[in-house]
C-alpha cells in the first residue's frame, strides 16, 4: 500500500512540476487566483517573492511575516486540475476572484469572503453565511435570470467556487 501512495505522490510531484516549474508548494497556506491583474497586485504586496514558471505561474510570497504559495492558474475549469494535484499540500487555501453583485448593498471592489455556495443549475443548497454565492457553468446574458438569482436571496454570482467547495 506504501508503494501505491509513493507512486502517486511521484506522479503528483511531476505533474506539479509541469504547471508550475517546481515539485511542490512552498507553503501549505495557499492562495489561487485565475486574473493575472489580481495576481500582480497580490504580488506587489509581498516582502520577498519568487516567481516559478511552468504551464502556469508560481510566486512564493511572504506577507506579514507569513509564507504563502500565490498559483495564477488560467480561466475555468482548470481549477477542477489545480485543486487535484494541490490538495495532498494544502494546509489553508483561498480562491481570490472577481463575482457579479446582484445586491444592493454590494459595491464595486467589496471584499466578501464565502464559505458556502449554491449551485445555480444543479439546485445543491447549503445554508448561507453572511452573502451567499451561487456558481454558473458559463455566463448568463440575460437580466432575468439575474432578478430571478437576486430574488432567491443570492447576493454574488461566479463560475469558480463551486470547484474549492466539491
Amino acid at each position: 500500500m506504501a508503494d501505491i501512495k509513493n507512486v502517486a505522490m511521484s506522479i503528483n510531484k511531476k505533474i506539479y512540476k509541469t504547471l508550475f516549474g517546481k515539485t511542490e508548494p512552498s507553503s501549505p497556506n495557499i492562495i489561487i487566483t485565475n486574473i493575472s491583474f489580481i495576481a500582480q497586485t497580490i504580488n506587489n504586496f509581498s516582502c520577498t517573492s519568487k516567481i516559478s514558471k511552468g504551464w502556469w505561474l508560481s510566486y512564493d510570497l511572504n506577507i506579514k511575516y507569513r509564507r504563502y504559495e500565490l498559483l495564477k492558474i488560467p480561466p475555468g475549469n482548470n481549477i477542477c486540475d489545480c485543486l487535484k494535484v494541490i490538495s495532498p499540500y494544502v494546509k489553508t487555501l483561498t480562491f481570490v476572484g472577481y463575482g457579479g453583485g446582484l445586491n444592493d448593498d454590494l459595491s464595486i471592489g467589496d471584499v466578501v469572503l464565502v464559505d458556502q455556495y449554491q449551485d445555480a443549475v444543479g439546485g445543491k443548497q447549503q445554508p448561507y453565511t453572511e452573502k451567499s454565492i451561487t456558481s454558473t457553468e458559463g455566463l448568463y446574458l440575460s437580466r432575468i435570470v439575474y432578478k430571478k438569482l437576486a430574488q432567491a436571496g443570492v447576493d454574488i454570482v461566479d463560475m469558480e467556487a463551486k470547484y474549492v467547495f466539491e
